[in-house]
């Protein structure tokens, strides 16, 4: 019973609903973009929402929290192909029942884009887009330019030209531009905007085409787009082309300053730029002809002499002439050059002109023309008046010079010549500095200031006049003659001479070449003195000089020549005088060995044959006679070194052989000091043969020696040939490797050196055996941990046997031993090295003043120095166990002691 009740009920209601329909209403038809839609029904109470598609049933999707029984819902379509896709959305009210349709068009949403990139540059008012149309190209596209006018080529293109108004940009010479592309589908609108700034491409001007004369040119170019206060236009120039080098000067500047290498036609290009994009520019280019100037040179001005000169002027090329010039003549007026001749003295003015089409040139050229002189010489002395004696001549005489001319006489033959009047009418008097013939001339010249002499001149001449040389007699000096005759000998001159005399002198020829050079013979002894007389005769000119001779007498003298032996014999010469009645002196010479030099007959010792001369001197006259005798010495045995050896007190000993003699009181021996040989000793005759020298040093350098024999009249033999000692040297190349360097003996012939070795002085033995002209050796065997000793030796290849020292020559012991050859002529007292052995110190004392103090190895190394030391303790802790020497070194001696260290 209740669901019938129920069903009644119902029926009942839908009854009543369609009975009462609300009259719902959809809402208007319309577009939407994409797939969803917010349907809205109204006049309705309840209902449900349907949808068709070309009367077809679609399944729509209601989002966004609504159902399709709400009037207000938002629908979701399916994804569609084409462009648009219809819907019929019903609404079906439960009132009624009743609907009402909205069909409502889906529209694809289009994609709008300029392209890559939103923003760009051009150059110009044009500018082509580049839209992206990928994925809506189906869509329907505008372009919209922002409040700028512009011109499309076509607006819907999304590659569309743009042309914008030229004269937003003649201000700033650019300008920002926005253009929007619209997509448009059925009302689904999309946008993008294209940003676009425009600078002005200028218009270049270069200028007109243009000629020139010359090289140079300015340039000058136009802007094409307009200074402003926004703007500052800018351009440079370029060199194009042309038939040689160019240089542009200001070279950014509308007006630049050129210059060419050579002429011809140039082309140059101006570049104006956008200042504000230097790649919006034009180019505009000017030719311009640079045409040659003639470069002509009339010549520098210059003098003449005369009236007619040649002009040498300098073309270029081009057809010039000469203009006229009254009062002169051309040789060839289209010449440059040419030869003139003028009417008129003085200076005259000459233009020389060249024309190149509109390019000429002209220069000119001063000529002075001055008359030329004329020299006349008026003296025509005879013959006999050009002979002058002496360096004078008075008798010159020319027509003097015009006005505006200068003259004056020259000596072709002397630079010299002194003139007293060389410009004078008058006679002339002349002076020369050489004797012979002079050529005289008469010069005459016009005086222009800016010519060197001798340009506009006239000569006469040559006026010869030979000049003699007036002798100058000179007899010589007054002068006495030694004996009966003598030789009278003049100072020649330039003449010839003759000696004449009044008194009883015979002249003859002494055998001289010069006429000067006479033997005067004194005949008559009545007269004391004479007088002499010589003429000179050169020509015309002559000249005499007189001299005094006196006649003085000499000695006689007669020696004879000796033989005395041996040496220290005497001699008496038999020097026989005669004086007839003068007075003299008497001198020997040499006066070594003469007892009495100054008397008539000395007694002379001689040591060696020499030559004595006995010079006999008048003392009224001072005529001087020499004679001469020769004393023969017999020589006594020559004396000579035997050898130089070192003693057993390694001192050098000096040996030789005595000869026998009674008169040799001692032997002299000499010791060399920097090349002299100083006496360093004597040895009596009795003595044994040699001589220790005790202040000799070996083993510190070489020694050479000399002796001599003394005489018991006090008179030395010469020195015999120097002895030089052997001196043996070393040094450590290793700790069992010594170098020795032998300084060999000189003085006698040996053939080979030998070398001895010991650890003692007292046990050398044999080494090896070198060369005579060996200087150096290495023993690389060396004894080591104590002393080493050498010594060199040779045998002398002539034995001289002395009885005392055999035939060996020793050298020096060479020798790292520091206590070797030290000297104490004196020990120090109380020299004391404690304790001993020692480890890390040990303490020195002496009594003796201050010293010198060194510590040395086996080996001669110097570890420990310590000058003006006065005793204590030392610090020998860096020492290594051995055995050391210490050597003290005082005033008063040397002290040497051994050390062992722990």
């Amino acid at each position: 019973m209740k669901h019938i009740i129920l069903i009644i009920s119902l029926l009942f209601s839908a009854y009543l609903a369609q009975a009462q329909c609300s009259n719902p209403y959809a809402g208007p038809d319309e577009s939407t973009c994409g797939v969803t839609y917010q349907l809205h029904a109204t006049n309705t109470t309840t209902g449900t929402w349907t949808a068709f598609h070309n009367g077809y049933p679609i399944t729509v999707t209601f989002i966004n929290g609504t159902h399709p029984y709400y009037p207000v819902a938002w629908a979701s379509i399916q994804a569609y192909s084409e462009l648009y896709y219809d819907v019929d959305f019903v609404w079906t009210d439960n009132s009624g029942p009743c609907s009402d349709t909205v069909r409502i068009r889906f529209a694809r949403e289009p994609s709008a884009s300029v392209g890559a990139f939103d923003y760009d540059e051009t150059c110009g008012n044009t500018y082509t887009f580049a839209a992206d149309t990928t994925g809506a190209g189906w869509a329907y596209g505008t372009w919209v330019p922002y409040q700028i006018s512009a011109y499309f080529d076509d607006i819907n293109d999304p590659f569309a030209t743009v042309t914008i108004d030229q004269g937003i940009l003649a201000d700033s010479a650019y300008v920002n531009a926005r253009f929007i592309w619209t997509m448009n589908n059925y009302g689904c609108i999309a946008k993008d905007t294209m940003y676009v700034t425009f600078y002005q491409i200028p218009t270049a001007n270069a200028g007109i085409n243009d000629s020139v004369c010359g090289y140079e040119y300015t340039l000058h170019a136009y802007y094409g787009a307009t200074p402003s206060e926004n703007y500052t236009p800018s351009g440079w120039w370029q060199f194009h082309d042309g038939p040689g080098a160019s240089n542009i000067m200001n070279q950014f500047n509308i007006e630049a300053y050129l210059t060419v290498s050579t002429w011809g036609t140039y082309r140059y290009v101006w570049h104006e730029t956008n200042s504000l994009q230097p790649s919006c520019y034009s180019t505009d280019t000017v030719t311009i002809k640079f045409l040659e100037i003639p470069s002509i040179y009339a010549g520098n001005d210059f003098n003449v002499c005369g009236n007619t000169a040649d002009l040498q002027g300098i073309s270029s090329g081009f057809v010039g002439s000469w203009q006229n010039t009254p009062g002169t003549a051309f040789q060839n007026q289209m010449s440059p050059v040419t030869s003139i001749t003028t009417s008129q003295y003085g200076p005259r003015m000459y233009i020389w002109q060249e024309a190149d089409g509109m390019c000429n040139d002209r220069d000119t050229v001063m000529v002075t023309f001055y008359p030329h002189p004329n020299a006349e010489i008026l003296s025509t002395p005879a013959d006999f008046d050009t002979l002058a004696c002496g360096l004078g001549y008075s008798l010159l005489m020319a027509e003097p010079a015009n006005q505006g001319q200068s003259g004056h006489w020259l000596d072709a033959s002397d630079p010299f010549t002194l003139f007293n009047a060389s410009s004078q009418p008058d006679f002339d008097t002349v002076t020369v500095t050489q004797y012979g013939y002079h050529d005289f001339y008469w010069i005459v010249e016009s005086m222009i200031g800016d010519e060197e002499p001798g340009f506009c001149i006239d000569t006469a001449g040559p006026f010869s006049v030979n000049f003699l040389e007036i002798p100058v007699a000179n007899a010589g000096n007054d002068t006495v003659f030694c004996g009966n005759t003598g030789i009278l000998t003049a100072v020649p001159s330039v003449g010839e001479g003759l000696w004449s005399v009044f008194a009883p002198i015979t002249f003859i020829s002494c055998g001289s070449p010069i006429a000067t050079a006479l033997c005067a013979v004194y005949n008559n002894p009545n007269y004391p003195y004479f007088e002499i007389f010589w003429t000179e005769t050169n020509g015309i000119c002559s000249d005499t000089d007189t001299i005094k001779v006196t006649f003085s007498f000499v000695v006689n003298t007669y020696l004879t020549d000796t033989i005395i032996a041996p040496s220290c014999s005497e001699v008496t010469p038999n020097l026989d005088v005669l004086s007839n009645d003068c007075e003299y002196i008497v001198n020997w010479s040499p006066t070594d060995g003469v007892n009495g030099p100054d008397t008539q007959n000395p007694i002379i010792m001689p040591l060696e044959s020499t030559m004595y001369s006995a010079i006999i001197t008048n003392l009224f006259s001072g005529c001087i006679t020499t004679d001469s005798v020769f004393i023969s010495v017999i020589p006594t045995d020559t004396l000579s070194l035997c050898m130089v050896t070192v003693n057993d007190d390694n001192k050098n000993l000096v040996v030789w052989e005595k000869p026998v003699s009674d008169i040799i009181d001692s032997f002299q021996i000499y010791r060399d000091n920097d090349g002299i040989f100083e006496l360093l000793g004597s040895s009596p005759y009795d003595a044994p043969g040699e001589y220790a020298d005790i202040s000799s040093q070996p083993q510190s350098q070489s020694y050479s020696y000399k002796i001599s024999a003394l005489y018991e009249c006090g008179q030395e033999t010469g020195l015999s040939t120097a002895h030089k000692t052997i001196l043996l040297t070393w040094e450590m190349l290793g700790t069992s490797v010594w170098h020795l360097m032998i300084d060999p003996y000189e003085g006698t012939d040996y053939a080979a050196v030998q070398i001895f070795r010991g650890t003692d002085p007292e046990n050398l033995q044999w080494l090896t055996t070198l060369p005579a002209d060996a200087t150096e050796y290495t023993d690389n065997d060396a004894p080591t941990g104590s002393y080493v000793y050498y010594q060199a030796k040779i045998e002398l290849s002539a034995p001289c046997n002395p009885a005392k020292s055999g035939n060996s020559i020793l050298s020096n012991i060479a020798t790292n031993d520091p206590g070797f050859y030290a000297v104490s002529p004196v020990e120090i007292p109380q020299f004391n090295v404690s304790p001993n052995p020692a480890r890390n110190t040990v303490n020195i004392s002496f009594t003796a003043p201050n010293a010198r103090l060194s510590i040395c190895d086996l080996n001669g190394n110097k570890l420990i120095v310590k000058n003006d030391f006065t005793g204590g303790e030392i610090n020998i802790e860096h020492l290594k166990a051995g055995v050391y020497v210490v050597k003290l070194e005082t005033e008063e001696g040397v002290g040497v002691r051994k050390l062992v260290v722990e």
